[in-house]
């Protein structure tokens, strides 16, 4: 681990998503004494993608999963122009897993992640998470073109397990709503 001040966190993140990973993909964590600040700083320096995205729980408290370039996720994406971020969140949980219908519950959580593209070196990503619940017993379907290789439901415990392959923020996510979960009984997402 290392510690920097802020004056060269700047030149360090731009190290860090450069080619001087030497094309290794690297996982970082910022540490900070005041963590609104520094991600109002990221926020003003570098592009925000905004989106938003579900977590599905239907009558057999399974959770909806998908499983996305190597790692189990959950259904998110952009928030398109003039589009809120529920309507949003309804839309890519549709299009990513065919879940045909659904409703909507209460905003559970804000996410952060960076990326890379050919655009800029790190693009923030802020995903709003709600909670949904569905009754559809019907075929789910991957979006292929977004890299979705399947779609299923997933019991709570599959979640918790060591072995589940997830980005250390949708983990995270999980917890806190199993957690909440186990805590409120039988009462749904």
């Amino acid at each position: 681990m290392f510690f920097i001040d802020d004056d060269a966190l700047e030149r360090t993140v731009r190290i860090m998503v450069s080619d001087e990973s030497a094309g290794k993909k690297l996982n970082y964590v910022l540490l900070s004494e005041q963590p609104s600040l520094q991600m109002q700083w990221l926020m003003e320096r570098f592009p925000v993608v905004r989106a938003a995205g579900g977590i599905v729980m239907n009558d057999d408290r399974e959770i909806l999963t998908i499983f996305r370039n190597g790692f189990w996720d959950l259904p998110k994406g952009k928030i398109e122009r003039m589009e809120d971020q529920k309507a949003a969140a309804l839309r890519e949980v549709a299009e990513e897993t065919g879940l045909k219908s659904m409703n909507l519950g209460d905003k559970v959580g804000v996410t952060y992640h960076a990326y890379a593209d050919e655009h800029a070196p790190i693009i923030l990503k802020e995903t709003h998470w709600y909670r949904m619940n569905a009754r559809f017993r019907g075929d789910l379907k991957p979006q292929v073109e977004e890299g979705i290789t399947e779609v299923r439901w997933a019991p709570l415990d599959f979640f918790t397990a060591p072995d589940f392959q997830a980005f250390d923020s949708i983990r995270e996510l999980l917890h806190g709503v199993i957690q909440g979960l186990t805590t409120e009984g039988t009462k749904g997402v």
